[in-house]
């Protein structure tokens, strides 16, 4: 029996990225009809090649109109600059230009009453005490990129009402395999370093809180929402209530999976694919542990099951079938921090992360 709520039209911005090039044909496999926007940065940025991608519509969010929206019903909003806001590039200006074109793309989905869902971050709470953090909780945003999804949650309170009930996913840590993957992300990384290099190097002590989210298990969760019918604007939390570990604790969940790997700690400069500029003196200040209770009784059920220990077999799996998989550790194509950079600094792309050509 087909179920009608799912014939539906979604909109996915970033669609060609890390999440979205998993959460993209997950989706089309649950019956969804799914039209991809990109800038297209990360298109050659491919493990083992193709993966027969969805057919995309090539502009930057910027260029997106009320023309792109026609006849959609939902639109994910992915799209959006991660990590460090390039302010050794591009000073003050790059979430600037990130805020503006959400706030852009949400109006229009308000005007033409188009369901919004945002893909927001557990980043926001930055740092915390011992207590589980929920979505009452206050909120302390260490860096440029949390403080901008922030805002950015606000300026979608602010303009819900009328039907238009925007939908902010607070996303834990993502980690596991995609097409398209990111070294750049501490669980991905440690478990590349192990399987090329039988080492993991920590660019801190290890003692921060993290809440962490199987990559697999964000089409589900957002399968849930686009079916739950929101009366009010709603903030939510998205990950396992047992995937909140140090740092730490992750390493030794590795080196049991792969034996005889050992630590170190990194002596990093600025321009090492491993470093990470919000890392002093070996403490990271980015500590907090989340409470993912509000997702389970709103969407009805375990949204995200998968473990930080199962999830890591599984991408263990994954890389260990991948050819070369040392040099693409040291590839800056697998970073998005510094292939965004290296697009800068060849002109590719100009100062309003515009194409130049």
């Amino acid at each position: 029996m087909i179920n009608n709520s799912k014939l539906k039209k979604i909109l996915i911005t970033g669609s060609h990225g890390y999440i979205g090039s998993v959460i993209c044909p997950k989706l089309e496999e649950l019956g969804y009809t799914v039209q991809a926007i990109d800038n297209g940065y990360f298109l050659d940025c491919l493990l083992n090649g193709s993966r027969g991608d969805l057919p995309l519509t090539k502009k930057h969010m910027d260029e997106v109109v009320e023309a792109d929206l026609k006849n959609i019903d939902v639109v994910i909003h992915l799209a959006g600059l991660q990590n460090d806001p390039l302010k050794s590039t591009l000073p003050g200006k790059v979430y600037d230009i990130e805020y503006a074109y959400t706030k852009k793309l949400a109006d229009n989905c308000r005007k033409l009453g188009i369901n919004f869902i945002y893909a927001s971050s557990c980043s926001v709470y930055g740092t915390g005490s011992d207590e589980l953090l929920n979505e009452d909780s206050p909120i302390n945003p260490q860096t440029p990129y949390s403080i901008n999804k922030l805002r950015t949650e606000e300026y979608l309170k602010s303009i819900s009402g009328n039907g238009f009930n925007p939908v902010m996913l607070r996303f834990a840590t993502v980690f596991g395999y995609s097409p398209r993957m990111r070294f750049d992300l501490y669980i991905n990384q440690f478990v590349g370093m192990a399987l090329t290099e039988k080492k993991i190097q920590l660019n801190s002590d290890g003692m921060a809180w993290r809440p962490n989210l199987y990559i697999g298990d964000i089409p589900g969760v957002l399968d849930a929402t686009i079916n739950h019918k929101f009366d009010l604007p709603a903030i939510i939390n998205v990950g396992n209530k047992d995937s909140n570990l140090q740092v730490v604790d992750v390493v030794e969940i590795i080196k049991q999976i792969l034996p005889e790997i050992s630590t170190s700690l990194l002596n990093l400069d600025d321009n090492s694919l491993y470093g990470d500029q919000y890392i002093s003196g070996k403490k990271d200040n980015r500590s907090y542990r989340v409470n993912f209770r509000k997702m389970g009784y709103l969407l009805e059920g375990n949204m995200c099951p998968t473990s930080v220990n199962d999830g890591i077999n599984k991408l263990v799996c994954q890389l260990k079938k991948e050819e070369d998989l040392y040099s693409k550790m040291k590839d800056p194509h697998f970073f998005r921090l510094q292939w965004t950079r290296e697009l800068i600094s060849r002109k590719d792309i100009d100062k309003q992360f515009q194409w130049s050509n």
